[in-house]
Formats: structure tokens, C-alpha cells, sequence
């Protein structure tokens, strides 16, 4: 029972319990008139009422919420009840018990009434035993008695019933509040990180007020709290104060973060920010008032604010708070046309504008929060006063950020979480997000491209509503967008994201970033009960192992994606396909076109069936060549195949790939070039060696893998090709004869 319950209950027994003294005390004093009752047994049974009453009301109004209560007017009852008892002439006065097992049953605590039941039927017994003791009553005329006792257990029985039934439905009520009461938890919980993030989002755009209005929140609570606000108000405040600049997302960057002074117009544009922030707040069912702290933190003291010019106790309490948290935070941040003041400047400004810009009384709380150094104990994980941090990404990595920042100044139309999906949802930011995937692998060739899907969203929405898939979709794209995990995003059917990871070195790097997305997307959509049953599945591909073009990686996602989903259960795979390289005529074709480009023959068609990686590579060899004095080189292009149906493990890849490495360089000369030409695939170029030569060395480097390699686990396959460089030579002349 909870205390707000047993404090009612308490209640209802009191003042029950005053009227059955009431009722008896009227009753006993008309007696006395009427003569049938002395002055002084009148007096003694005022005694044995009053005793009893005063005794519990004492404890009530002491502590209204006290257990006790209803044991001590249980046994105070039975002290009057018993005086009743045995003094009264009444046959009707063991009925005064049935008022109180009345009174009782509101407690629903069944061993209360068996103890009153007990002790009434003593009683009642008691005084039947003397009645047949004294011959009053026989065996012939004991009607009334049994009566008596009759009506006695009857009543108790039905009081314990009673009782018991209260019991559970009180038991189903309070399952049921606290359901009710958890699920208004929750969806307070969803407006908050909802507020969270918007703020998060204004604060976003600029460097110098990063973190600014969750630390203005946290000193207006920090305010509310030494102006003797209780727990919850100043958290309420804190809420409205995470809000209060959500009107800048309508002033535009240039005159938001302009270095120097505005001029009137652009200054009479700032103004408009209050007003275009209440109205955005306005409607926000969920949390009324939260437009307060946004439409009047900019007013004054004095009435010379903006927007409405309000004055004095005309301006909202919690406005008033604000301005003093906002300025405060103002003067202690770094600006990108200034340095943050120092202690005691922030204190003699404060000062200097009570009872003109700010509030004397909140004034005078926050410079005691200053000089208690109160601010800087709690708000010190804030970073109250950042200075201008030196990226330590490289400029690649920022320019990926650049799509996702994009995404952030979007959400300036809007602040629900739908909006934050159909940010990522739109043909622009797709476009946006393949074309710097595009040049990221040019550049580096060393991305991974996931896509992420969302199982049972259909299902969601069929049974909880749209608003919960709706939550569901935005809670993964909050974690996407974050910056610590430099990723391009967006999102490309009602429940899949696209996404990419720059920047990757290893297969096990990609493992272990998309382990951590996994988990971080899983556990915030898991913040709800009605999502618990939603899994996610992640299919993913490698540039270094599935290609270096986008729709190349994306195909190869949608395979991974495809394999997971057919699992079940969620997850995420990485495909680790080789790129087809495992057939004797795609070897056969490879080498063709490394030949083409070395003789030029087939011009920039040689290259159009060839990996980006592919064509550097050769080139870099070709760039060897023309270093010697070769005539004609040999290409020898080796390939490991997968001897077993499953794909094998990437670390026993790049070891078989290191023995391949290793065996070559023991076999071939100084002039002979080697490198490695794919993931699988090692290609070696001998100048002017006869091919009986060729073929002796290619024997001993096969014989040395399989000695290295005793998995058994790859067959080393190879094709050679020989190319004459006299004609490149010679063309290479007329080219320059011609330029």
C-alpha cells in the first residue's frame, strides 16, 4: 500500500471513527435525561470513549501516514466496546462492533479483521458464559445468545470476504497505474530525448556554442534549485531550457555567426528568433509551458526587451531564470571575435545589471552559485568554457562529416523524429552521399558500404501505431548520424539505410566499428517495451575484398543482407567474396587486359572491365618497365582458389597471400617486378627471360607455396602472357615526336 493510499485511509478511519464517537456520546447523554443512565456512569463511559479516540487521533495528526493507526484504534476500540460490553443494559450492544469492522475493511488487510473478529467474539462470549453462570440465561432460552453469535460470525465472515475481494481488485488497480504510470514515463521520456536532441541539433552548427543550451539547462537548474525550487520544478525548468534558442534555426548562418557588429537589419532579424521559437513550441501537448523559456528569455528586467517588452513580475519566473543562465554562459565561452571573461568580470556584470537586465533576486543566486564555485563543480563534464579544438581527423574524414552536418542544419524545418528520417529520405541527400562514397574510394579504396534494415517494422506499426515505428526509425538514425562514427548516411526504402564507413584498414576494423553500431542502434530503439521484438540486419561489403565502385559494394551488401535476413534473428555479415577471380577464363581475362594497357593497344577500353585499384597497379609496373632496358617482359598473373565450398576465413587469405609473396620474391631475379594485384592475386613481370625459363621458375615458385601453406586450403592457379615492348617504345616516339 502506498502512502498516498494508507494517508486517505487513515483519513476515512478518523473521521469514521469520530462520528461512532459522536453517535454514542448523544445517545449516552439522552439516557442521562431521560434517567435511565447515571451522571457518574456517564462520566466513566466518556472515559473509556475519549481515551481511545484522543489516542489515535494524536498519532494521526502526527504522522498522517502512520501504519499504526489502525491497530491502535482496533485495540482502542476494543477498550470501549468492552465497557459497552459488560456495563451496558442494551440487548443490541454488541452491534456497536459492526460500524468498525465496516470502517476496517477499507484497509483490505485480512489478518485485521480476523484479530477484530477474535477479539469481538471473546468478548460476546464472555459475557454469554456469565449470563449462563448467573442464570439469566438456560439451554431452553438461549435464542437471543445464539442469535448473538449468529449475526457475529456472519458479519465478520462477509467483513473478511469483503476484505479479501478489496484486496485484489486494489492489487489490479495498482498493476494497472503503474503500468499507466510507466508508460507516460516512457512517453515523457521520448519528448525529452526528442527535446535533447533538437538542442543538440541547434547547438550543432556552430563550433563556439556547442553544448551551450545543455549547459544554460543545467544552469537554470542549478538557479532553480538555490532559488528553493523543489526536484521537479527544476527539472521541468531544465526541459524548457534546453529549448530556449530553438528559434535560431531560422535565422540564417551568416548573420547567426557573424564575427563582427550587426547592422540594424540583420540585428532586427536576431530579434525575431524568441517569437519563431514559441511557435514552434507552442503545440507540444506532451509538455505545456515549454514554449515559455524560448518566446521571453531576451526580455528585461527593466521592460526593455524584446519581443513583447514585458516588465518586471509580467515576465515568467522561468524566463527570468534563463536570461541570467544564457548570459552567464555568454560571458563564460569562448566566441569567435573574443576570449571568455574571467571570474570576476562575469560577477561584476551580473551585478551591475540587477534590477535593470536581470532579475535581483536571481542575480543575486547565481554570483553565490559563482563564488561557491557551485557552477564549475557541477557543470565541469560540460566543458563550460571549450576552446577552439584543432581536428585531429584527417581532412577526408571532415569533408565525410560534411553530408551529415548538412543533415543537421535540415532539421531547421522541422523537430519531431519524422523529420529527422525524412531528412536522410530525400533524392538530394542520396545523390549527395553516392557521390562522396564515389570520390571516398577513388581516393582511398579502403571503405566499407553497409546497409542496414529493420525487421517486424510492419508489424510494429500494425500493432503499436505509427508513432512507435516512427520512434523506431528516428532512434537508428540519431545513432547514425553521430560524428564519432564518421558515417555517410541515408536512407533508401521505408525501413533500410544506407550507410558507409571511410577510412577502414582491416576486415577486423570493419568487424569491430559495425559490432559497435550494431549494438548502439539495438540498444536505443530497446528503450521502449512495444520495440523489444524488432531485430536489425546488417549487410556489408569490403572495397578491398568486393570492389572499388559503389554499386560494385552495394551489390555485395545486398547479398550479406540477404544471408543474414535469411538466418533470421538479425545480425550483421560482411560479404567476402573474392572478385571473381576463382575461374580459369576471368584469370585468363585479367591478364588480357593487363597486356592491352601495357601495349596500348586497346586505349581507355582496356581498362573499362578492370578495377580503379587494378589499373593503378599495372600502371605502377608499366612506370618499372620503362625504367629497364626489357624488350619484351612476361606476365605471370597468380590466383588463389578456394579448394572447400565455404568461404574462408580473411586471415588465412592474407596468409596465404604473404606465403604467395614470399615464394615469389625467393624465385625471381633483381630485374624481375612482383606486386600484388588484388586480394587474391599476385602478378610478377620477368624482363627478357625465355619462356622455358618462365616456365621452370613458375614450377619452383608453385612448389615452394604448397611447402609453406600446408592448410591445403588454396590451389594456386596462374596464366602467362607475353608482351613485346619494342612497339610501346616506338609509339611512345611518335607520340612525343608529334606533341
Amino acid at each position: 500500500m502506498n502512502k498516498e493510499h494508507e494517508r486517505e485511509i487513515n483519513r476515512t478511519l478518523v473521521i469514521g471513527w469520530s462520528i461512532i464517537t459522536v453517535v454514542l456520546m448523544v445517545a449516552y447523554f439522552f439516557e442521562v435525561q431521560k434517567g435511565e443512565t447515571g451522571i457518574s456512569y456517564f462520566w466513566l463511559f466518556l472515559v473509556f470513549l475519549m481515551v481511545p479516540y484522543l489516542t489515535g487521533l494524536v498519532f494521526y495528526l502526527h504522522d498522517k501516514e502512520t501504519f499504526r493507526l489502525k491497530y491502535t484504534y482496533v485495540f482502542g476500540f476494543m477498550f470501549t466496546y468492552y465497557f459497552i460490553l459488560f456495563t451496558g443494559s442494551s440487548d443490541l450492544r454488541f452491534a456497536f462492533a459492526f460500524p468498525m469492522i465496516a470502517l476496517l475493511v477499507l484497509y483490505h488487510k485480512k489478518e485485521l479483521i480476523i484479530w477484530f473478529a477474535v477479539l469481538t467474539l471473546i468478548g460476546n462470549g464472555m459475557l454469554i458464559y456469565m449470563d449462563f453462570a448467573r442464570g439469566l440465561i438456560d439451554i431452553h432460552n438461549s435464542r437471543n445468545a445464539e442469535i448473538k453469535v449468529a449475526l457475529l460470525l456472519l458479519v465478520c465472515i462477509f467483513g473478511y470476504e469483503a476484505s479479501r475481494i478489496y484486496q485484489r481488485m486494489y492489487d489490479k488497480n495498482v498493476e494497472a497505474t503503474n503500468k499507466i504510470t510507466e508508460n507516460s514515463l516512457q512517453m515523457r521520456d521520448l519528448v525529452m530525448q526528442t527535446i535533447t536532441t533538437v538542442a543538440r541539433t541547434i547547438d550543432a552548427k556552430d563550433e563556439y556554442t556547442e553544448g551551450h543550451s545543455q549547459r544554460v539547462a543545467e544552469y537554470s537548474r542549478l538557479l532553480a534549485v538555490e532559488l528553493g525550487k523543489t526536484e521537479e520544478e527544476a527539472d521541468n525548468i531544465y526541459y524548457v531550457a534546453l529549448l530556449h534558442d530553438i528559434g535560431k534555426i531560422g535565422i540564417p548562418d551568416n548573420v547567426l555567426h557573424k564575427p563582427g557588429r550587426l547592422s540594424k537589419e540583420e540585428y532586427e532579424l536576431v530579434k525575431q528568433h524568441p517569437t519563431v521559437g514559441a511557435d514552434i513550441l507552442r503545440d507540444i501537448k506532451a509538455f505545456p509551458g515549454i514554449d515559455i523559456g524560448a518566446h521571453y528569455h531576451h526580455e528585461r528586467y527593466d521592460g526593455l526587451g524584446y519581443p513583447e517588452g514585458l516588465k518586471g513580475s509580467q515576465i515568467p519566473e522561468v524566463a527570468r531564470i534563463i536570461a541570467v543562465a544564457d548570459s552567464y554562459d555568454a560571458m563564460n565561452s569562448n566566441r569567435v571575435y573574443r576570449h571568455h571573461f574571467k571570474k570576476d568580470i562575469i560577477i561584476r556584470e551580473i551585478e551591475g545589471c540587477k534590477g535593470s537586465q536581470f532579475d535581483p533576486v536571481i542575480a543575486d543566486a547565481m554570483i553565490t552559485l559563482i563564488k561557491q564555485n557551485k557552477i564549475l563543480d557541477k557543470i565541469s563534464a560540460l566543458s563550460a568554457m571549450p576552446e577552439r579544438r584543432e581536428s585531429t581527423q584527417s581532412k577526408e574524414v571532415e569533408g565525410l562529416l560534411r553530408i551529415n552536418k548538412l543533415l543537421l542544419d535540415s532539421l531547421a524545418g522541422d523537430y519531431s523524429e519524422r523529420y529527422l528520417v525524412e531528412s536522410l529520405s530525400d533524392e538530394m541527400t542520396m545523390n549527395r552521399v553516392i557521390s562522396e562514397i564515389t570520390d571516398d574510394l577513388k581516393e582511398r579504396n579502403n571503405g566499407c558500404l553497409f546497409l542496414l534494415d529493420v525487421d517486424q517494422l510492419r508489424s510494429t506499426n500494425q500493432n503499436h501505431g505509427y508513432l512507435v515505428g516512427d520512434y523506431c526509425l528516428s532512434a537508428i538514425a540519431q545513432v547514425l548520424i553521430r560524428k564519432d562514427l564518421y558515417l555517410l548516411v541515408a536512407r533508401m526504402e521505408g525501413d533500410e539505410f544506407l550507410c558507409y564507413m571511410p577510412d577502414v584498414s582491416s576486415i577486423f576494423e570493419a568487424r569491430t566499428r559495425l559490432s559497435k553500431i550494431f549494438n548502439d542502434v539495438v540498444d536505443n530503439i530497446r528503450q521502449i517495451p512495444e520495440l523489444s521484438r524488432v531485430t536489425i540486419s546488417i549487410g556489408a561489403s569490403y572495397s578491398r575484398f568486393n570492389g572499388y565502385y559503389f554499386y560494385k559494394l552495394l551489390g555485395a551488401a545486398e547479398k550479406a543482407l540477404f544471408q543474414v535476413k535469411q538466418e533470421g534473428d538479425g545480425g550483421f555479415k560482411i560479404f567476402q567474396e573474392a572478385i571473381e577471380h576463382n575461374k580459369a577464363d576471368a584469370l585468363e581475362k585479367d591478364l588480357d587486359n593487363l597486356a592491352a594497357i601495357i601495349e596500348r593497344r586497346t586505349g581507355n577500353n582496356a581498362t573499362g572491365s578492370m578495377e580503379y585499384a587494378q589499373f593503378l597497379k599495372a600502371y605502377e609496373l608499366f612506370k618499372d618497365i620503362e625504367d629497364g632496358e626489357a624488350s619484351w617482359v612476361q606476365l605471370v598473373l597468380f590466383s588463389l582458389q578456394e579448394t572447400q565450398d565455404i568461404t574462408e576465413e580473411v586471415s588465412e587469405r592474407a596468409a596465404a597471400m604473404e606465403y604467395l609473396a614470399e615464394a615469389i620474391s625467393s624465385m625471381i631475379r633483381n630485374v624481375d617486378v612482383t606486386a600484388r594485384y588484388s586480394n587474391s592475386q599476385q602478378l610478377v613481370l620477368f624482363m627478357n627471360l625465355p619462356d622455358d625459363h618462365v616456365s621452370d621458375v613458375v614450377s619452383r615458385i608453385i612448389r615452394e607455396f604448397y611447402r609453406m601453406n600446408t592448410k591445403e586450403n588454396f590451389e594456386l592457379v596462374y596464366a602467362v602472357r607475353n608482351v613485346a615492348l619494342s612497339e610501346v617504345v616506338d609509339d611512345q616516339n611518335e607520340e612525343s615526336a608529334k606533341s
